[in-house]
């Protein structure tokens, strides 16, 4: 037995290359040498004979070099054994030319077989590097040959499919259509199917196989993974499946904006057919409202941004105008080059619809059609606002009908109800198309006169609208006859504000009641007075802020069903030295002239935070506390800064939603500004709510399209349910809109058990007022959190 050592050396002379190739050079001629002695008497004329085979087999072993190699050895080997000694070149059986033959074949054989076996190895390349699955199986359908990436297609090692057939790699339940695919293949045809192999770990593949049977009877197979193929169609699908069954219309362009394709939805809204406008420029739907200054401004915005959305005016093959909510993207090859434009538009006809049915209930009286007090203030607003960018005076008439309560219940509401009917017909044919007429409720009406010449204009208006509302008319088959006390405030004469000229007019008027009523008068007062009552008021708050005189109060807000502890509101008031606990109503519009606003603004923030870091450090888990902020706190940006760094300060930077800002819907009016703002707001993880909802001039597309949370319906609306008709359904309606557009809803002023039933059962997420509690210190909300802990532990 050779030791460790021989046994290396061994090893080395069989896996050494060059080794190799001198064995492959050498022992096919020894091997030739001796089967010619062994044979010599049969074959010595043919000396060369045994000598081709063993060059041969040298070359196709060994390589070019071995058989080379071997033709040389060979060559000496026969002329020294074979080739007698005398020769001459002439004699016909000298061995020189069968010499010169043989060495040509050898060297032949050696390049051809080189060539072949680099042949041999480029075909195995190609087999194994291909980047499909090559499968090759004999007669029997056993695998013998797997490429790499079959092999790594199905997670085995080399070696390791060898000898498996398909059965071992499809699911038991293919097994019958491998016996039909067999029956394809053996009658001459090619197989192209889809089928799912086994993978190692046993995870399964989706793959294409194509497979025929070679001349030989081998079976090849070539297989293709097809699952990200297969995702891709199932994406196209589903995607197919969005486009045809989507509510909202889409419409695809191409770069030059011709039309590619619609969905069916763009069929229903605009009633045009796809053939109609495939080819053609989306042009055709435009109604003529929008002018070309918008639509640059939208085509400015989709080159720059690649986008555009907003709201405008579209045609229906009919020729009908309707609104529609528009979202159009650009969309790009890899290159950056524009491709396709796609549009998605919405009919919001219905939301519009809803929109002016729900403002007009909120801001017209349901009997006369005028205007209420609600959309008086804000016409008031805006007339004194236009009067006094335009340097004009403007008059408010405050009218009020002489003794109607007293037709009212001897002739019953019925009676009465059309008498206001009558009275304000008479008032909108008296008045100018300029002047603006609402009715405040019971038998109040005010008349806004604008562009006023001079202050005898108004008293021949109140002149004509006293005339026209004595004339008799019949009421129950009677003849009644009725006067008019009517009081003239003038803009900026008497009043600056809506609740001052307001108030200036209601007191003309009963002055002129006392005068002897169907008559008029005009307000006076002694100016300085309110002056230095503003300046006592703002020197006074000055004074608070400094010596902190200002106070918060807490008012608890309720989950409707449970009576549970769910937020509160926080409000200030001012602990006025010499006047004692002042509200709000007391000094905030002084504040806000002043632009004290923003200091108490800021103080109510960062107060309400430090109360609820002082809970928390109780070991109490406050609630949700909701911050009133003035509209020019919003508007002049001091408020983001205030909230982050209360906030910041207390240590509530983490927790979620700690503090909510409450904004009226006035601010909303200047949308752009306060959308960032409220965007800073609710990137501080700050709630925000509308306060006094139905009060103002909302657009419901606004409100769609704001960062708002939460909607405060106003106490006003609350106060006549659940016995007001008109109340009950334009607070249920304020209710259904805000959860149509995901908002939280609150109503306050809730004061009687029959409120809150009703606001329970229309749905109301939280309700506040003093049937639940009042307003009070921070020390009277403890109570309630204790109890609330609680009842959360029970």
């Amino acid at each position: 037995m050779p030791g460790p050592r021989a046994a290396l050396r061994l090893s080395r002379l069989l896996t050494d290359p060059s080794i190799r190739t001198a064995w492959m050079a050498v022992l096919p001629p020894l091997l030739a040498v001796v089967l010619q002695w062994l044979l010599w008497r049969s074959i010595q004329p043919y000396v060369w004979f045994l000598f081709y085979p063993a060059v041969f087999a040298s070359s196709w072993i060994g390589g070019k070099k071995a058989g080379l190699w071997a033709t040389a050895l060979s060559v000496a080997v026969v002329w020294w054994l074979f080739v007698p000694p005398t020769f001459t070149v002439a004699k016909p059986d000298a061995p020189v030319l069968p010499a010169l033959v043989f060495v040509a074949m050898g060297i032949a054989f050696s390049l051809s077989h080189s060539r072949l076996r680099r042949s041999e190895q480029s075909l195995y390349d190609l087999f194994d590097q291909a980047g499909d699955g090559i499968f090759v199986a004999d007669l029997d359908g056993r695998y013998t040959h797997v490429n790499a990436a079959g092999r790594r297609m199905l997670g085995y090692a080399n070696g390791e499919l060898i000898g498996m057939t398909i059965a071992d790699l499809i699911p038991a339940a293919d097994l019958p259509r491998l016996g039909q695919a067999k029956e394809r293949l053996l009658a001459g045809d090619s197989d192209v199917a889809e089928w799912t192999l086994r993978r190692k770990d046993g995870s399964y593949l989706a793959v294409e196989i194509t497979a025929k049977i070679l001349r030989d009877g081998r079976w090849q197979a070539f297989v293709r993974d097809i699952g990200e193929r297969q995702h891709a169609q199932a994406q196209l699908r589903l995607a197919a499946t969005v486009f045809d069954n989507t509510n909202e219309a889409i419409l695809v362009a191409d770069h030059e904006r011709q039309v590619v394709t619609v969905n069916p939805a763009f069929t229903a809204i605009t009633g045009f057919e796809a053939h109609e406008v495939i080819g053609r420029n989306p042009g055709l739907l435009n109604s003529g409202r929008q002018d070309g200054v918008f639509y640059r401004a939208m085509w400015d915005s989709l080159n720059t941004t690649g986008r555009w959305q907003g709201e405008l005016w579209n045609r229906r093959k009919s020729g009908e105008l309707f609104p529609a909510w528009e979202n159009i993207s650009v969309v790009k090859d890899p290159s950056g080059a524009v491709t396709h434009y796609v549009s998605v538009l919405s009919d919001v006809t219905p939301m519009k619809a809803a929109e002016e049915r729900l403002s007009h209930l909120a801001h017209h009286d349901p009997l006369t059609g005028l205007p209420n007090r609600l959309m008086f203030v804000g016409l008031l607003e805006e007339s004194i606002e236009r009067a006094r960018r335009h340097g004009q005076t403007l008059a408010l008439l405050f009218i009020d009908l002489d003794r109607f309560k007293m037709i009212n219940d001897s002739m019953g509401h019925l009676a009465g109800d059309e008498l206001l009917k009558e009275i304000a017909r008479r008032l909108k044919t008296t008045l100018r198309a300029e002047d603006g007429v609402a009715r405040l409720g019971g038998d109040e009406f005010t008349v806004i006169m604008h562009e006023l010449a001079r202050a005898d204009d108004a008293a021949g208006l109140a002149k004509k609208v006293i005339a026209a509302l004595a004339r008799p008319l019949r009421l129950s088959g009677r003849e009644v006859v009725v006067s008019a006390s009517v009081g003239i405030a003038l803009f900026p004469d008497d009043a600056r504000t809506v609740d001052d000229l307001t108030r200036a007019a209601d007191s003309a008027m009963y002055r002129a009641k006392e005068r002897g009523r169907g008559t008029y008068d005009f307000y006076s007062s002694d100016i300085t007075e309110r002056v230095v009552e503003h300046l006592r008021i703002e020197a006074g708050l000055r004074h608070a802020l400094e010596h902190d005189e200002l106070r918060l109060h807490f008012q608890p807000q309720f989950d409707p069903t449970h009576l549970r502890l769910v937020g509160m509101e926080a409000l200030v008031r001012w602990q006025d030295p010499r006047a004692g606990l002042t509200m709000p109503e007391g000094f905030i519009a002084v504040a806000e002239q002043s632009g004290l606003i923003n200091d108490i603004g800021a103080w109510v923030v960062h107060r309400a935070c430090a109360q609820l870091r002082a809970w928390l450090d109780a070991g109490l888990q406050p609630v949700r506390i909701s911050v009133n902020v003035s509209g020019r706190h919003i508007l002049h940006d001091h408020l983001v800064e205030a909230v982050e760094h209360a906030l910041e300060v207390n240590g509530l930077d983490g927790l979620a939603a700690p503090i909510e800002i409450e904004i009226t819907e006035s601010v909303l009016q200047a949308l752009a500004p306060s959308a960032v703002v409220l965007q800073r707001l609710r990137a501080l993880g700050v709630r925000i709510a509308i306060d006094d909802f139905g009060t103002g001039f909302s657009s419901l597309s606004v409100l769609k399209h704001l960062p708002i949370d939460t909607l405060k319906i106003d106490r006003v609306f609350v106060r006549n349910i659940p016995d007001d008709v008109d109340s009950k359904a334009i607070v249920s309606a304020m209710i259904s809109m805000a959860h149509t557009l995901g908002l939280h809803v609150v109503a306050e002023g809730v004061e009687t058990d029959s409120q809150l039933a009703f606001l329970r059962d229309a749905g109301c997420d939280e309700v506040q007022g003093y049937l639940l509690g009042r307003p009070g210190p921070a020390e009277t909300i403890v109570p309630l959190l204790q109890a609330r802990e609680a009842a959360a532990t029970r």
